[in-house]
């Protein structure tokens, strides 16, 4: 898709080409959460370490929870990604932005949006992914520059080596999981969990 997406640029055309589609389709759905992330870093770094946050945090898995039981029930199920509109594309990069705040999973709100918009589920989890790889690239490039500020890389680079690997490993079967479970299965079971989690965070606050 990369190279598709190089290619509609230097033929300045898109055409029927499904890749080329796809691609500008990711690269519009990643603008709204590089611009929120640029903008909030302080913030989102911040306000959400510290303990009074926490039942901020389960307000919004709760919130989340409901966002995504709304769209398995009113989504349409029948489009493919390759069928949504720039302006569909959007919308779901705006719902990535919004998995800034803690307790809006970022799988989730995009996988719900991508539901509102007709997707099928594994369309809607696929294309989640797909826009999670270059957000979460320009994430990590961006916070590499406090690694090297600080000199980390250069005493821990074996450690974040074998991090990396083992994140992509475990990212990997996760997704590969996902995708084959909602093939057969609604999110249901991801829309309880949510709920028990914030729970579990609101028994954690009253009794502490």
């Amino acid at each position: 898709m990369l190279i598709a997406w190089l290619a509609s640029i230097r033929e300045r055309a898109i055409g029927a080409d499904p890749d080329r589609r796809l691609a500008w389709l990711l690269f519009i759905s990643v603008l709204p959460g590089a611009i929120l992330g640029a903008l909030g870093e302080s913030f989102f770094d911040t306000f959400f370490r510290e303990p009074a946050a926490l039942p901020v945090i389960a307000l919004l898995l709760i919130v989340g929870g409901l966002i995504l039981a709304a769209a398995e029930r009113l989504g349409t199920r029948a489009a493919d990604a390759v069928d949504l509109r720039f302006r569909d594309a959007a919308a779901i990069g705006v719902a990535q932005a919004l998995a800034l705040f803690p307790g809006i999973s970022r799988s989730g709100i995009t996988i719900a949006a991508g539901l509102f918009l007709g997707l099928e589920r594994e369309a809607a989890a696929r294309f989640s992914f797909l826009m999670a790889t270059p957000i979460i690239a320009g994430a990590g490039i961006w916070k590499a520059r406090e690694l090297l500020g600080g000199g980390l890389v250069e005493s821990s680079a074996a450690p974040l080596v074998v991090g990396f690997v083992a994140s992509a490993i475990a990212g990997l079967g996760a997704i590969a999981f996902l995708l084959a479970f909602l093939r057969r299965r609604s999110t249901g079971l991801f829309i309880a969990y949510r709920m028990v989690f914030a729970g579990l965070i609101v028994l954690f606050v009253v009794t502490r």
